[in-house]
């Protein structure tokens, strides 16, 4: 089972994504290499964005196994994630980090800075401002990291603390669109209409197929000015990318 497991590395590592999904399909749930081989196919059904598959091999995995390989685990909280199942995100997040298993530096931040993402985005400030503050203790703040504690500040309370983040990160070039789109929320929770949509066209100039917060939010503040035609326009994009 070995040599088979083997086999199929050397067929990933080449390229040959069919043979490696077939070795490692082959590998038996008694093997000692069964956890290693269903993390590679994990990888494999990763790579092609097959989210439900990998959630499927992550069950067949904890059958046999209290304590599946990092990695897997990791791969299971980003699928739940993308599929929109966020309790279960956050908890496969926080299980790869207490494993006390993980020594890739990349993948543990990966998995800090969602659990600061998903925090904020249900709502729950004080467990993202922890998360932020870990992933401070480990890495220099990106750009991105600047924009999601900007993000933070305004959930705190905090909006001109928040806006000098914003036009910092901007000021030295780095066009972000989450920047712009927040400046635009900025602007319009203090009533600056037309700021606030030029924000939210300029995030809509690339992200007009799907972003449907902004296109809510111009046509909030589109309605602010009178403009209910146009408004309208924006709500019907939102509820087209909703449905």
């Amino acid at each position: 089972s070995d040599r088979l497991f083997d086999l199929g590395k050397e067929a990933a590592e080449s390229g040959v994504s069919l043979l490696a999904t077939n070795v490692f399909e082959a590998v038996s749930p008694e093997s000692p290499s069964y956890p290693a081989a269903t993390a590679e196919l994990m990888k494999l059904k990763f790579a092609v964005s097959d989210w439900s598959t990998v959630i499927e091999l992550s069950d067949q995995l904890n059958e046999v196994t209290s304590l599946p390989p990092p990695i897997a685990t990791l791969m299971t909280a980003m699928c739940y994630e993308k599929l929109m199942n966020h309790e279960k995100s956050i908890n496969g997040y926080k299980q790869y980090l207490s494993t006390g298993q993980t020594q890739d530096l990349p993948e543990e931040l990966l998995a800090i800075r969602s659990l600061q993402r998903l925090s904020a985005e249900l709502g729950d400030g004080r467990e993202a401002r922890k998360w932020l503050e870990r992933l401070r203790q480990k890495t220099e703040l990106t750009s991105s990291d600047r924009i999601s504690e900007a993000d933070l500040l305004r959930l705190e309370g905090e909006p001109a603390a928040a806006e000098q983040i914003v036009n910092d990160v901007l000021s030295v070039g780095h066009r972000i669109v989450a920047a712009i789109q927040l400046r635009g929320v900025l602007a319009m929770e203090r009533g600056a209409w037309l700021a606030a949509e030029t924000d939210f066209r300029e995030v809509l100039q690339t992200q007009e197929r799907w972003n449907k917060l902004a296109h809510y939010k111009l046509a909030q503040v589109l309605l602010r000015q009178g403009r209910s035609e146009d408004a309208e326009h924006h709500f019907q994009r939102n509820r087209e990318i909703n449905e």
